[in-house]
């Protein structure tokens, strides 16, 4: 469980069939770890612990590689809804154009917006 985990601090899923979603790979390296685990050929919903000016807050991560044909990116959009309310979080961060948009200070500048707090104030 990454809530109670000092272990786990992030984790990545993916749809393998309409019913079923299953767990990529989670880590303990924070946003450097996630990232290195995306790739472009898949949409991934995750979860990441940070904390924000202090306190522990999570955020999901919504990933559409940008080698994702347009029918898989409308059936990834329709089951975000359904695979994140299974966790609860502070925000959403969305990366839709592949790792080129999947860096740390892009990210960084998405939960700024979200937490309304400075990028010094952020550790993920």
């Amino acid at each position: 469980n990454i809530r109670n985990s000092d272990l786990i601090n992030w984790f990545i899923t993916y749809i393998q069939s309409p019913n079923k979603v299953l767990v990529k790979i989670s880590g303990s390296n924070g946003l450097d770890g996630l990232l290195a685990s995306l790739s472009n050929d898949e949409i991934y919903y995750g979860l990441i612990k940070a904390s924000i000016a202090g306190m522990i807050k999570f955020y999901h991560i919504y990933f559409v590689g940008s080698d994702v044909n347009g029918m898989k990116k409308g059936k990834g959009s329709l089951y975000k809804s359904g695979v994140f309310s299974s966790f609860e979080a502070h925000g959403e961060i969305v990366i839709t154009n592949g790792l080129e948009d999947a860096t740390r200070d892009k990210i960084i500048e998405q939960i700024v917006k979200l937490a309304r707090v400075n990028p010094e104030d952020i550790i993920i």
